[in-house]
């Protein structure tokens, strides 16, 4: 039986076996069906469209939401040159060209895709920029286009005018000096204030170079400013307001053939002429961002740039400081390659991130890296691309195409053959997106005082609870070894700060563990004069214990220099490190009354501070106590003792807390003493002398204070074994006898002699109990 029930068990398996083997075989053939379905799906472009694309993650902190960064659209053989709100609605439109055929197009993004909403054939011959504006002063904008290579045709510069539907016609020619040119490149800015546009253009050739402005005045543009240089391949120009006085500056790049090579010259347009104010040498190849920003996030609007020095390229900031224009940050190196760099807030938090060239291979293909770039930090949230079959992810721009208030990254992906639009945009249903960064608020540059009060503005957090902020203080800008504060408040205050140069940075963390970037990096200088400095306090007064529960206490008054003003703080706490219960005390005087103080030992020191700001080195710890209890004694009542009765107590119930010392008296005479005793009191009589004796019990408590308690003995004679005391009990006997002589006359003597009898012995019996105590 037992095997026959084995056989069936082993049948039943079979078959489900067969059963499972049936079903993976069906589910095999819907996940050929449907790769089947992605192939098809594929191949009718030849690439994937609106499918996102392959990004190399780092796993750095998680600092803001660029590492979300998704696909969202992409077009094929457009190469994006500008992003420009052309019919002003709020959100960017992409300006881009063919190359095959020269058509220049206008992208918006609708619906998940990018449509091209305007375009036009130009007929021109190989176009090689272009920038938008008004340039011209009408209510419409117009595109301008430079060309390519083509040293057999006279450069000329072409305006085509955009109306509301973002039809385009063409405007006007432009004829720049030098003759024939190529390799032109040019910019669109406000440069001399008029709230009309001008054009910056460069042309190049193997024996002359040249640059200059371009105005429209009365009707008709003409070269405002130009300088031929010799030969000047590779030069650039773009325009920015740097020096944030509302009217831009030009900057002209000059490359690697060019007689300047490596120079950026700066040009401000003063007294109705354009004035050359600096040159710059950033080595090779000066390639300008065609946006400006806060690129290291430190509150200073700066415009980034690509450097190219011994072949190796990477990301300098030019920041203007109020005087000159100077380089302040230097992004890693990115290989030989185009950095081509771009600035904007991709992730929607107030901060924002730089993007440019990255070298995967020699010589190519080429990514682009988004950086977070905090307190001289460079940190790569995400490199992007480029996916199998393009040699090169470029030309980045950043701006909100997708209208929904956060800058987006548009970029050209070029293979061999084609080149085809990128867009990117924040990951809006990414899980838990950091909080925002603090940002320091009047943070002074220098002080003359050893305690700085640091403070920052409130983070948010969109899906969260900002919990906590991170304070870091270092000696050296790149933080290797700081001091870090953690608070839930935005604001912490250091002290005992050395003479020296401090670098601080904050940032917030919220309720999942997620931390905002860094917030920018600010520097004070501390110099605190030799004789600032109040010197340590010592404490004159202070009870050891105290039986109230207020505590007064003194100390010295300092010297410090005539006109400063002293005060003190003062720390209180239940444990000599502080730690437990600490409070802050403040007075202007050289004494404190701590109050409301409950029993226990309590630690205290002070300090001075002058000017409510310097501080002096603590005092030393004083500790005190505060004793409120007190003590209750309970005692026996009086009592009799025969004289020859020994070995008889007295015991006393002691209520305390505390130790405590006693004394017990014999009438006057000191008969017992003991010290630091916490336990019940019993004292063995002396031999005593008939008569009435006071015992006393004197108590003294840790605070000086006596507590008594006395009972009286009486010794009396031991006579025959039955004593009375005729005073005592002489009545009772009295009322007895009275009782017998009336039972007398009642001729019942035999029972009143019984009954006297009887009560005597009694009595005495009772008084002999009493006085054996």
């Amino acid at each position: 039986m037992h095997r026959r029930t084995k056989k069936h068990g082993s049948c039943c398996n079979h078959q489900g076996v067969m059963k499972m083997q049936r079903i993976r075989i069906l589910a095999s053939y819907l996940v050929l069906l449907l790769m089947i379905g992605q192939v098809g799906q594929v191949s009718t472009s030849g690439r994937v469209s609106n499918f996102g694309l392959p990004t190399q993650t780092t796993e750095s902190p998680a600092n803001g939401a660029s590492k979300n960064l998704v696909q969202v659209a992409l077009i094929e053989r457009t190469r994006p040159q500008n992003l420009f709100d052309f019919n002003n609605d709020g959100t960017l439109e992409i300006l881009g060209f063919c190359e095959g055929n020269d058509t220049i197009t206008i992208l918006r993004y609708e619906e998940t895709t990018l449509q091209v909403v305007g375009s036009i054939d130009t007929s021109l011959n190989d176009i090689r920029e272009l920038a938008a504006g008004n340039v011209d002063g009408d209510p419409a904008y117009e595109i301008v286009v430079a060309k390519d290579f083509n040293i057999d045709m006279e450069r000329t510069i072409e305006i085509y005018e955009v109306e509301a539907d973002f039809s385009m016609t063409h405007e006007h020619t432009i004829a720049p000096p030098g003759g024939s040119s190529g390799n032109g490149h040019l910019a669109v800015g406000d440069t001399d204030g008029d709230n009309v546009d001008e054009v910056l253009f460069t042309q190049a050739v193997s024996d002359h170079g040249m640059h200059g402005i371009i105005d429209y005045e009365e009707g008709s543009f003409v070269v405002e400013f130009s300088l031929e240089h010799g030969s000047g391949y590779g030069m650039v120009a773009t325009t920015s307001d740097l020096d944030q006085n509302g009217v831009h500056e030009a900057f002209f790049g000059f490359g690697y053939a060019s007689a300047k090579n490596g120079d950026v010259d700066i040009y401000n347009y003063s007294e109705g002429t354009y004035q050359l104010i600096q040159t710059l040498n950033l080595g090779r190849d000066p390639e300008f961002s065609p946006q400006t920003g806060d690129s290291n996030n430190d509150g200073i609007i700066d415009l980034p740039m690509g450097s190219n020095v011994a072949f190796s390229k990477y990301l300098r900031i030019l920041q203007f400081n109020g005087v000159d224009y100077e380089f302040v940050e230097d992004g890693p190196n990115n290989g030989d390659t185009w950095v081509q760099p771009t600035v904007g807030d991709l992730d929607g938090d107030g901060y924002d991130e730089s993007v440019y060239g990255h070298e995967i291979s020699n010589p190519n293909p080429n990514a682009l890296d988004v950086y977070q770039v905090t307190s001289g930090n460079f940190e790569l949230e995400t490199t992007i691309g480029p996916e199998t079959g393009y040699e090169y992810f470029w030309r980045p721009r950043i701006g909100d195409i997708t209208g929904d208030g956060i800058d987006d990254l548009v970029f050209t992906g070029e293979t061999s053959t084609t080149v085809d639009t990128f867009a990117y945009a924040i990951n809006s249903t990414s899980p838990n997106q950091p909080p925002t960064s603090p940002h320091f608020i009047d943070m002074p540059n220098s002080t003359t005082e050893n305690s700085l009060n640091v403070e920052w503005n409130e983070s948010t957090d969109s899906d969260g609870i900002v919990r906590a902020y991170e304070l870091q203080m270092d000696d050296s800008s790149s933080f290797p070894t700081p001091q870090v504060f953690e608070t839930e408040k935005t604001t912490h205050r250091i002290s005992k700060l050395e003479n020296g140069t401090y670098y601080f940075r904050v940032r917030s963390v919220d309720d999942e563990g997620m931390v905002s970037i860094w917030s920018d990096r600010h520097i004070t200088v501390v110099g605190i004069p030799a004789d600032a400095v109040p010197p340590a306090l010592t404490i004159t007064h202070k009870e050891d214990i105290y039986t109230i529960p207020n505590a007064t206490i003194a100390w010295n008054e300092p010297k410090v220099s005539p006109g400063w003003s002293v005060d003190y703080e003062a720390e209180l706490a239940e444990n000599s490190n502080f730690t437990l219960n600490r409070e802050k005390h403040y007075s202007s005087g050289t004494n404190i009354t701590l109050r409301y103080l409950t029993e226990g030992t309590y630690y205290f020191k002070v300090r001075a501070r002058v000017n409510g700001s310097i501080y002096g080195p603590w005092s030393e710890t004083e500790s005190f106590f505060v004793y409120l209890s007190g003590i209750t004694i309970v005692g026996p009542e009086d009592f009799f003792i025969l004289d020859t009765t020994t070995n008889t107590s007295v015991s006393w119930t002691v209520i305390s807390e505390y130790m405590f010392n006693y004394n017990i008296y014999v009438d006057t005479l000191l008969a017992e003493s003991s010290d630091n005793k916490l336990s019940n009191i019993t004292f063995l009589l002396p031999k005593l002398a008939i008569g009435q004796h006071n015992i006393t019990l004197e108590i003294t408590d840790l605070a000086g204070c006596k507590f008594v308690d006395s009972v009286q003995v009486r010794v009396v004679q031991n006579v025959g074994g039955v004593t009375i005391s005729l005073a005592f009990y002489g009545g009772i006997i009295f009322v007895i006898a009275v009782i017998c002589m009336y039972m007398s006359k009642l001729r019942r003597k035999g029972k009143w002699e019984n009954l006297f009898v009887s009560s005597a012995l009694g009595i005495a019996s009772i008084s002999r109990s009493r006085l054996l105590g």
